[in-house]
């Protein structure tokens, strides 16, 4: 078992960049806070790293798209299944069955139905946490939320268009 705050701090202490999958919009910053802590243990400047956020977009016409929330839903969901750290981070107190773990998952035949059964569980408040979500417009002001909350790492790279790729 490796310990993951050990490889962010690594990654701002070592590493040329970081590109973590982003488990949760609320968990970035705190995440981002390891790598600085790693950058500062080697007196190196953050902004010199290649920092990304990987982060799931769902795009809707319109802010009143619940079918599509809904649909998109159990996929969300079973990917915190299978990240229940995340899971009970984002306030997730009902039961994760033992067979979506990734540690202790056997394959077979009903591991998808065990799955999704579980996933209809979690609420679509837990499960929209970890993409972001809306109209295009609403979008930009997650990520600009994002990039606010990272504390300026990418001014100098993010601010061109050049660079910013959504």
């Amino acid at each position: 078992y490796l310990d993951i705050k050990i490889v962010h701090i690594g990654a701002g202490e070592f590493a040329d960049g970081w590109v973590p999958y982003v488990h949760s919009l609320k968990n970035y910053n705190k995440l981002l806070l390891d790598v600085k802590k790693g950058a500062q243990k080697s007196n190196r400047d953050i902004k010199e790293l290649d920092i990304v956020a990987n982060i799931p977009v769902m795009l809707l016409e319109n802010n009143t798209d619940d079918d599509e929330r809904k649909k998109i839903k159990r996929t969300l969901a079973v990917r915190l299944l299978l990240e229940s750290n995340t899971l009970k981070d984002l306030g997730w107190d009902g039961e994760i069955p033992i067979e979506t773990s990734q540690l202790k998952m056997i394959v077979n035949s009903s591991t998808s139905q065990i799955l999704e059964n579980a996933a209809d569980k979690i609420p679509q408040e837990i499960a929209e946490q970890i993409a972001a979500i809306g109209t295009p417009s609403q979008i930009i002001e997650i990520f600009i939320q994002v990039l606010i909350l990272d504390s300026g790492c990418h001014s100098d790279r993010f601010g061109d268009s050049e660079n910013f790729w959504v």
